[in-house]
């Protein structure tokens, strides 16, 4: 009796290297893994040398016996044993020609050792794609469920009304698939001409179907500064001055050309200027406000043409109600909006070409272009830009 029980230990001994008796504790028993064992599609040749690793630590070694055979599923026949260790376990093999592992032919098996299990894993190598030692590894078995991770290219953006957004977009990776960048998926609903706040999501997953977690970015669409022209003063009291433009955000454009200190737009071609000062800028009253008595170029304030300008006209603090720039009181009294005609229609044409905000020809018809106008009339005033002439507007008309 004792010979046998000797015999058995030795048996465990010789079958399980890895076998381990911890301090108060039970044994750690192998792993085991058995199955078949193919290179580019055909089956390894007997002598293939078939490892197994912890990353760069070695766990196990079995030679095929059988062609295309590592390892068999009968108990008392040849597997793979696998000691214990942590991570995934990485497959590599040898073949009876070349003795040196070809390391880029392996295949990974994200399983974690399990201390007495038995596994059916087939394995098939590659050898191409790689130069002489063979192609990248491959993903087998149970789903991998470590997701991606995404990461935002720059932070949140502040814009100015009527830029030009350009979304930055975000990077993603994969502890499996790598860089997989573009298979982000990117919702943009961004509308640089309309203020207001936005939100840019990014969503990616990986090969098996592992989502990361989504990353936002938030724009924000700013009106663009007012410029109050000031007054001729008076007896009573001197009237308003020139209310700089915040010096944040910068408005992202390089446009210089008949710039100067203090212009919103260009002189030349009407874009906005890439250099906004805070220094005051006094502007003469005109008909069309940044024009001066040029009817050529653009405005330095609005940026609309100065084609039509009819030179310096002085605001008076006595303006009559309803007085537009060089236009006689009117009293509007009517809620107007698209589809209105008559002459208070017409009227309210007047009111915005002299004021800056072009609509054509004042026809009497309440139009498209008409409620273009009254919408940046109603922004420009920092009221809702719904197109309708209602209480609020009418004040100001009439103011």
């Amino acid at each position: 009796m004792k010979l046998l029980t000797k015999l058995f230990i030795f048996s465990l001994l010789i079958i399980s290297p890895a076998f381990v008796l911890a301090d108060n504790s039970f044994p750690s028993f192998p792993m085991a893994f058995w199955g078949t064992v193919k290179i580019n599609g055909s089956p390894a040749p007997t002598g293939t040398v078939v490892k197994a690793y912890y990353g760069s630590i070695l766990a196990g070694t079995v030679i095929v016996q059988e062609s295309g055979i590592y390892g068999y599923t009968e108990s008392t026949k040849q597997k793979l044993i696998v000691g214990e260790g942590t991570g995934f376990i990485f497959f590599d093999f040898a073949d009876n020609t070349n003795p040196t592992l070809l390391n880029c032919g392996g295949e990974w098996n994200p399983v974690s050792f399990t201390s007495g299990l038995t596994v059916e894993e087939n394995l098939a190598f590659h050898t191409t794609g790689c130069g002489s030692i063979g192609g990248g590894p491959v993903v087998v078995g149970p789903t991998e469920t470590i997701p991606p991770v995404i990461t935002l290219n720059g932070g949140d953006v502040t814009i100015y009304q009527g830029s030009t957004y350009t979304d930055a977009g975000a990077t993603a990776t994969d502890n499996i698939d790598g860089n997989i960048s573009a298979n982000i998926i990117t919702t943009n609903s961004v509308n640089s001409n309309v203020v207001g706040t936005y939100t840019v999501t990014y969503n990616v997953s990986d090969a098996t179907g592992n989502h990361a977690t989504q990353v936002t970015r938030t724009v924000n669409v700013l009106s663009v500064p007012v410029v109050s022209v000031p007054s001729s003063g008076g007896g009573g009291g001197g009237g308003g001055g020139y209310t700089p433009p915040p010096t944040n955000p910068v408005i992202p454009t390089t446009q210089t050309d008949g710039c100067v200190s203090g212009n919103l737009f260009s002189t030349t071609n009407g874009k906005r200027c890439a250099v906004i000062t805070t220094s005051a800028v006094l502007v003469t009253p005109t008909v069309i406000p940044g024009c001066d008595d040029r009817k050529t170029g653009f405005s330095v304030i609005t940026g609309q043409s100065c084609v039509g300008n009819i030179g310096t006209t002085v605001v008076s603090n006595t303006q009559t109600t309803g007085q537009v720039l060089g236009v006689e009181s009117f009293n509007f009294t009517l809620t107007l909006r698209m589809g209105s005609k008559g002459n208070e229609v017409i009227e309210l044409q007047k009111f915005l070409n002299n004021a800056g905000y072009s609509v054509g020809t004042a026809d009497g018809k309440f139009g498209a272009k008409t409620k273009a106008a009254v919408i940046k009339f109603q922004i420009a005033n920092k009221l809702k830009g719904d197109g309708v002439v209602g209480p609020k507007v009418r004040a100001l008309l009439n103011k």
